[in-house]
């Protein structure tokens, strides 16, 4: 089994972990770094512009891992380190407060002191706090790029310091997967899963419940609720919600194309300025000459010269009776047979490929004043709010389970 996505999380995730383990899943702590990329625990790692090496390092351990940091960064970077280092343990320090009951994601940002870091972007808050320009692109833009597929100058500062995470990965037991832990949560819940069923609209009725209409390819129906969650971007749903709800805010999300693909051979030298060495691990940053105008566009027109977010050389694989590579490329746009054959080199064998495209897979986190609302109306709640702050399913954990929290205590008054 290959993971498409995410098939880690940190060790923080604190309901993720105790999801797991209450399930009487298998949790394995991995090396720090980037498992949710690569299966090798010490994989090489290497930074590339389209046209040179930003950056290598023999082993791609966690981001701010005092071990990564030998004398050679440290003089090529400077303090620079020491005050990106600052910003993201502060930020994550401050974040607990998520874990805390609350009812205004806006309200918890101003009460942990974290304005600054949502109302602009991380390369405004880097390059004011004096972070080199060196720094910023050869290093944490690539981060976060492989990560949330942005760059610096369009990210909230907050989310991509979240994203650069500096703690131990869990990964489920080799005899699951992250799929598991899915589905297991939702048998233990005791939830009706109505899969092709499409909600239509809802409808407030006079006793504080909500009627509900849904469609399926054969029939309709409508039927009433004591509470509503809305569990998912309004903007990525065609829901009608009453005139009375406040309007919710517009996010854009980041299509992506996942290719997997199998080869006897590796990396080809040629696309990538001649190295021979090429790392498990290549993240990509735009060249310093376009960095500046790159590094404020997303999607497409911010990868500059490089061709993909990240690729990766994920482990060897027995395939068709011959051991061989499988690699994993993210993209913004496909990625052709012609693409794939450059990366091993022309001729070269590439023996299976699989493609994925979603067009929607993480959200543009930009700078905000105001988020959306957590409770809409009566018995109507939101939880597609904390897409507008940060992404990931810990962060989707956090705001289910403080809504369940809050509609807990309503009806505990009630």
């Amino acid at each position: 089994p290959i993971e498409l996505g995410v098939d880690a999380f940190p060790e923080t995730a604190k309901y993720l972990v105790s999801a797991a383990r209450s399930l009487g899943l298998r949790l394995e702590l991995s090396s720090p770094g980037y498992n949710d990329l690569t299966d090798y625990e010490a994989a090489s790692f290497g930074v590339y512009d389209g046209r040179s090496w930003a950056y290598t390092e023999p082993r791609a351990g966690s981001f701010f891992d005092s071990g990564w940091w030998g004398s050679q960064t440290l003089s090529r970077y400077g303090t620079s380190v020491a005050t990106a280092a600052t910003f993201i343990k502060t930020t994550h320090e401050a974040l607990n407060s998520l874990y805390r009951p609350f009812s205004s994601l806006t309200d918890v940002i101003y009460n942990a002191n974290l304005q600054s870091e949502t109302q602009n972007t991380a390369q405004e808050v880097l390059n004011n706090a004096g972070v080199s320009i060196g720094f910023r692109r050869e290093l944490l833009n690539a981060w976060v790029r492989g990560r949330y597929a942005q760059n610096l100058g369009t990210i909230s500062a907050l989310a991509a310091f979240m994203a650069a995470d500096s703690v131990g990965q869990f990964n489920i037991g080799r005899e699951d997967d992250m799929a598991t832990l899915w589905k297991r949560m939702v048998e233990d819940s005791g939830a009706v899963v109505k899969l092709g069923s499409h909600v239509d609209s809802l409808q407030k009725m006079p006793w504080g419940g909500w009627e509900l209409t849904s469609s399926t390819q054969f029939n309709t129906t409508t039927t009433p609720y004591d509470a509503v969650v809305l569990a998912t971007p309004f903007g990525l749903s065609s829901i009608s919600l009453p005139s009375t709800v406040e309007p919710l805010a517009k996010v854009t999300y980041n299509p992506l194309h996942i290719t997997l693909f199998i080869s006897s051979s590796r990396l080809s030298p040629h696309p990538f300025h001649g190295r021979k060495d090429i790392p498990e691990v290549v993240l990509t940053t735009p060249c310093s000459w376009e960095y500046d105008s790159i590094s404020a566009k997303s999607g497409e027109p911010g990868l500059g010269q490089p061709r993909f977010w990240s690729l990766s050389r994920v482990r060897t694989v027995i395939h068709e009776g011959e051991r061989r590579w499988l690699y994993k490329v993210v993209s913004a746009t496909k990625m052709t047979q012609e693409d794939l054959q450059e990366l091993v080199g022309v001729g070269e064998p590439i023996n299976w490929v699989y493609r994925h495209f979603v067009s929607f897979i993480h959200p543009l986190i930009v700078p905000r004043r105001k988020f959306s609302t957590i409770r809409l109306d009566e018995n109507l709640w939101y939880t597609g709010a904390m897409e507008e702050l940060a992404t990931g399913v810990e962060m989707a954990s956090v705001i289910g389970a403080n809504i369940a929290r809050l509609m807990h205590e309503q009806w505990k008054k009630e």
